[in-house]
């Protein structure tokens, strides 16, 4: 009488644990559908500081300007795009641009200045959504 109370004492737990147990992996799955991506991305701003760092830029338009001229939107087709820019209600479109948190990281990164514009930037669009 007391295994059958305990058993039916530890059935909540149990099914707790189940249904914790079919959360964490699901949860694992979705990390490693969004990690293929982040991967990716992660990869892509390792190469791209390796690359640019052996040209001595010290402007961030000159890591745009490059990307651009040498047509590496395919290269760093994650990380690197379509950078909408505002200024006093001009909008414009700039191509080689960055998210912005790709933008700090690689400033830091590489030691890199802005042109000290006022612009601010606005939707990204990476150029794997264009390519």
């Amino acid at each position: 009488m007391k295994l059958n109370s305990l058993g039916e004492a530890l059935k909540p737990l149990k099914e707790r644990f189940q249904q914790e147990t079919d959360e964490r992996e699901k949860e694992k799955r979705r990390q490693k559908e969004v990690g293929e991506e982040k991967t990716a991305k992660e990869k892509e701003f390792d190469n791209l500081v390796d690359e640019m760092s052996k040209h001595g830029f010290t402007h961030s338009s000159q890591v745009s300007a490059y990307i651009v001229r040498n047509q590496l939107g395919h290269k760093y087709r994650h990380i690197s795009g379509i950078l909408e820019m505002e200024l006093d209600g001009d909008v414009w479109d700039f191509d080689g641009g960055f998210p912005t948190d790709i933008y700090a990281q690689l400033c830091y990164k590489l030691g890199l200045q802005n042109q000290g514009s006022r612009a601010t930037p606005g939707r990204f669009t990476p150029y794997d959504d264009i390519l």
